[in-house]
This record gives C-alpha cells, structure tokens and sequence, in this order.
C-alpha cells in the first residue's frame, strides 16, 4: 500500500525559516521555479571559463538559508533571454562565511522577482565537501518559503571578490 503524501507546510516568515535551519534537522535550497519533486542535475563549475561537470549529478541543498534565499532570486533563469550583462554569484568559504554578489542590473531585475526556498529533511542527503549536501535520489520537500528580495539577508556585493590566485602572475 502506497503511503499517502504528508502535505507541504507552507513558511509564512523568515523566523520560521531560521527555527528550521536552527534544529540542524533541515536543508535548503532556492529556485525560481515551483518544483514537486527534485532529480539529480548535473552541476558545473567554471574552470579557465569552461563549464566543466562538477562531481555526480545530484540534488543540492545547505544547511544555511541565506545562500538558497539568493539562489532562488539571483538565479540565471531569471536573467534569460534579457539584453543587460547580468553577474551573480556566490560562494560559501570553509570557515562558514558565505559571500554573494549581483551587479546593478541583476539586483533591479530581482526586485520583480520572487522565488522559492525548499526545505528538505537532512536525513536524505550526505555532506560533500565542507558545505555542500547532495542526494543522488529524487527529493521530495517538506515545506516551502516564498521570497523576495527583502528576504536576502547578506550584503549583496556588486562584483565577484578576487581571490589571490587571480591576481597572482
């Protein structure tokens, strides 16, 4: 017998986001689309400015918020087929500081926008990395949290930092 579906809880506030991340019994991911159910993507990741496939394909999710609420706003679909040169980016650094950016022209387009922050239980997934957690199996969430751009709690910086390795010859 098929088990019937526990419903979505719908998150009214951010508090309710933070109790969530707060239990350490959650993880978190942002898009702009509505999605029932996640599949294991292919990510990448810019080497000398070729995409290049990042580990296995996989459904991603973090253990902070912050980095999913700017996902699910800052995200490239939402930049498609638009004539600006749109730069956004994060990065989260092993010591737990997490980093974001979008120029000008990306941050007046998201002002319009508002996306979708899903809550997946952190039992379906395993740590990859210092940050990053990763199901190989389809993901079904827990609960959802409609965000905008008020809801982005880090500054948002408006280029990408440079590291040292880009400014070393």
């Amino acid at each position: 017998m098929e088990a019937i579906p526990q419903k979505l809880e719908n998150i009214a506030d951010k508090k309710r986001l933070k109790e969530l991340e707060a239990s350490g019994e959650y993880l978190f991911h942002g898009s702009p689309a509505s999605v029932d159910t996640f599949e294991p993507r292919q990510a990448y990741t810019d080497i000398n400015g070729e995409p290049t496939p990042d580990s296995e394909p996989a459904v991603f999710a973090s253990a902070e918020i912050e980095t999913p609420i700017f996902r699910s706003l800052f995200h490239e679909d939402n930049f498609d087929g638009l004539e600006e040169s749109y730069e956004v980016g994060f990065s989260n650094s092993d010591d737990n500081r997490h980093y974001i950016h979008a120029n000008e022209a990306a941050v007046e387009i998201a002002k319009e926008k508002s996306g979708y922050v899903y809550v997946f239980k952190r039992e379906d997934f395993v740590l990859r990395g210092n940050s990053e957690w990763v199901s190989s199996k389809e993901t079904k969430p827990v609960a959802i949290f409609y965000s905008n751009l008020d809801d982005v709690g880090l500054p948002i910086h408006p280029s990408r930092p440079v590291t040292n390795s880009e400014t070393q010859e």
